[in-house]
């Protein structure tokens, strides 16, 4: 039974990190339509809803590994 734990710990782990570099995408999404809404007054229509399933999915795949280490998750 310790083994199924530790491999379900390790899985959460790896898939918490790997969850962690969607930051990465969501930045550049939000950047590139602040760029297009301020700069050349021409807002995407698909910005927003992009950069919610991105948190979202960085939401729901990271609140593993925070509950493994004993952390809180919220969303103000």
């Amino acid at each position: 039974m310790d083994a199924i734990a530790t491999f379900i710990n390790k899985l959460n782990e790896r898939i918490g990190k790997a969850a962690s570099l969607l930051m990465l995408p969501l930045v550049a999404v939000v950047f590139y339509e602040i760029l297009m809404r301020y700069v050349f007054n021409a807002p995407t229509v698909w910005g927003f809803e992009t950069t919610l399933f991105i948190y979202g999915l960085n939401y729901m795949l990271g609140l593993a590994m925070t509950e493994g280490r004993g952390g809180h998750v919220t969303v103000d």
